[in-house]
């Protein structure tokens, strides 16, 4: 979230016409507890966070017996059931 963080909140943008310029603050460190209030308060920034902790949880969870459960149901070969976790994987983290 640091990394992330900081960068976004430190670009700003200028109208100048039709083009817009970015602008990239210098952070101090001691701006840096704002910045983090700031986003801390920010429920859609927030809820995009709980979302990806959500989404990472369930696939982790569903990676770590689906071999196991291929391999029994199906009855195909340990690393088989792998390469087919792994392939669904990709197809669920897009």
């Amino acid at each position: 979230m640091f990394f992330t963080a900081v960068p976004f909140h430190s670009l700003y943008t200028h109208d100048i016409g039709f083009v817009k310029h970015f602008i990239f603050l210098s952070v101090c460190p001691v701006e840096l507890p704002k910045c983090f209030l700031l986003l801390l308060k920010n429920p859609i920034y927030m809820l995009i966070n709980l979302d990806s902790v959500f989404k990472f949880s369930i696939v982790t969870g569903f990676l770590t017996f689906i071999p196991k459960y291929l391999e029994t149901q199906f009855e195909i070969p340990t690393g088989e059931a792998s390469l087919y976790a792994g392939k669904l994987s990709l197809l669920i983290m897009g």
